[in-house]
């Protein structure tokens, strides 16, 4: 669990890098990302505000995967198509870093089954649930 004393709309532009770890909430922009698999990152501003909507975020270090994890994780995102945003972040400091609205998931090693119990149990476990 993260939790942030403040989450609110900031002007696009308006966050600088957020290095580490993928951000589970906090300031963000006024626009949301859809779900879907991304070739290329995303933006944190407008992702955080779709983890406010009920998004779970998979963000993963491409040069920290294999080919068959990423698969998996293309897998996993395919099975939730409109819960999931699935990205590459460079600025991760873990192979494979999951976020729903204050929850954050961790990994050094793809462990799918509890990738998938933690987008289960964390989609539409937010402010605003299921608004899309």
């Amino acid at each position: 669990t993260v939790h942030y004393p403040s989450s609110t709309h900031v002007s696009a532009g308006a966050l600088g890098p957020n290095p580490g770890l993928t951000p589970a909430g906090g300031h963000h922009y006024g626009g949301t990302i859809k779900p879907g698999i991304y070739p290329s990152p995303v933006s944190d501003g407008h992702a955080i505000h779709s983890l406010e909507h009920g998004i779970v975020w998979i963000t993963y270090h491409p040069d920290q995967i294999s080919d068959a994890e990423l698969d998996t994780l293309e897998a996993i995102a395919a099975h939730f198509p409109v819960d999931t945003i699935l990205a590459p972040r460079l600025e991760n400091s873990f192979p494979v870093i999951t976020v729903s609205w204050e929850q954050r998931l961790t990994m050094e090693h793809l462990d799918e089954q509890a990738l998938r119990d933690f987008v289960s149990t964390n989609r539409n476990r937010s402010p605003e649930p299921g608004v899309r």
